[in-house]
């Protein structure tokens, strides 16, 4: 989903798995957005993490599952980030059903797709969250923007449609404003219960 804080996220999820002893390695991609590359490559070298990466407007497939390949080799995760896109663009929603359909040719993978809303987004976050999981299964959810205003009832309700969990949330502006999502923490922010 555009602008939701894909690229943070993966960011911040490599920041989390490397401090828990975890090797990472990121794939970008993300080959559709001007500058995400870059972006991607900026975080990976501010935290000290491989990235797999092609030119602008490659195969964002291959890039995945190249990024798989190095990672299976290093037994590290692999942390892909993919274009922003809206469930009624229908090129980009087969692209995303392409990447899970050629990493799922490698038994040895076993593939987690976690769908990243922003938590400002309201409603249109339940609208989303359910239009995804037609063309790709979700596995869990990121709750990224919390540090503002919102309180990601949306996102909470997705989850409760979808029947996933939501992962982790995002809380401010650095890196290690990331944390796995506790629910009576958010019933606290929440509720001030």
């Amino acid at each position: 989903i555009n602008g939701a804080g894909k690229t943070t996220s993966v960011a911040r999820l490599g920041h989390y798995l490397k401090s828990q002893g975890r090797n990472v390695v990121f794939a970008a991609g993300d080959t559709f957005r001007a500058g995400a590359i870059d972006q991607l490559q900026l975080w990976a070298d501010k935290l000290g993490i491989v990235c797999v990466k092609a030119d602008y407007k490659s195969d964002p497939a291959s890039v995945i599952f190249e990024g798989w390949q190095k990672a299976k080799a290093q037994n590290a995760v692999l942390i892909a980030d993919t274009a922003g896109r809206l469930h009624t663009q229908s090129p980009l929603m087969e692209q995303l059903s392409k990447i899970v359909r050629v990493l799922q040719k490698d038994p040895a993978l076993v593939l987690q797709n976690l769908l990243v809303l922003d938590g400002t987004n309201g409603q249109n976050a339940l609208i989303q969250s359910k239009e995804f999981s037609k063309d790709i299964p979700i596995d869990g959810l990121i709750m990224t923007k919390l540090d503002g205003s919102s309180k990601g009832g949306a996102v909470i309700s997705s989850s409760l449609e979808l029947q996933v969990p939501i992962q982790f949330v995002g809380v401010g502006e650095k890196e290690s404003d990331f944390v796995p999502f506790e629910v009576d923490s958010f019933l606290h922010s929440f509720y001030g219960i």
